[in-house]
């Protein structure tokens, strides 16, 4: 009798405890689809939010009474760069508007004669009065791009994790993202958790193919077959 006591309790138990783990696991499931549906909702508002910022800030410069000109004739070009196709010819002393500037090549974007396109800051005259105009729009302009930059990899970043935690599961992401390394590891998540190898030496035969990876910084050495971890050595 006491036999059947114990072994209805223990089903008993067995069964409430995959009841409340099956509950869990809906409620998990139910919390990472609002959090993708909120992710989703931010991106697109900071998207729409960058757009009336830009189109504001674009608006306010062409209302301004500072009037900037060309220094010496020069071309308009399609892209910021010297061996850019040429639009147009500007003449010496003609009236530009400033729409952004490129901080890598130092060229900036401009309006012209209905048309739009970049010069090279050294084509555009600066005086007393636009000197420091010139200065203050640039620095706006570099923040800006600076502010997009880490946006548009922030909003990278949330989509490689989530093409990541559907692929690998979000316990195996989360132990990817601190550095952990495993024997049957493929060679992708090697390079997640550690990032890419300094030299790669590879050995291919007719049944297989091995590579080694190294890590001199750590002194770590990933020994791979076929495309999987094998063994390790630190």
């Amino acid at each position: 009798m006491k036999r059947y006591i114990v072994l209805i309790f223990l089903t008993y138990n067995t069964s409430s405890y995959s009841q409340k783990l099956d509950s869990l696991f809906t409620v998990k499931n139910s919390l990472i689809r609002k959090i993708k549906l909120l992710n989703d909702s931010l991106i697109k508002t900071e998207k729409e939010i960058n757009k009336l910022e830009t189109k504001e800030e674009l608006s306010t410069i062409q209302k301004s009474n500072i009037k900037i000109y060309t220094l010496g004739t020069t071309y308009l070009r399609e892209k910021p760069s010297f061996s850019s196709r040429k639009i147009k010819t500007i003449p010496h002393n003609s009236e530009i508007t400033l729409l952004d500037y490129e901080v890598d090549s130092n060229y900036f974007k401009i309006s012209f004669d209905s048309l739009s396109g970049f010069i090279s800051e050294l084509s555009i005259h600066k005086n007393r009065n636009t000197r420091n105009y010139i200065q203050s729009f640039k620095l706006k302009r570099i923040k800006a791009n600076r502010i997009k930059k880490e946006e548009n990899a922030r909003v990278k970043q949330i989509e490689l994790d989530k093409k990541y935690i559907a692929e690998y599961g979000r316990k195996t992401y989360d132990k990817l993202k601190k550095g952990y390394f495993w024997i049957g590891m493929s060679k992708e998540m090697a390079i997640l958790s550690l990032g890419e190898p300094n030299k790669k030496n590879k050995s291919v035969n007719s049944w297989e193919t091995r590579e080694q990876w190294v890590y001199p910084n750590s002194g770590l050495y990933l020994y791979f077959k076929n495309g999987k971890l094998s063994s390790y050595q630190n």
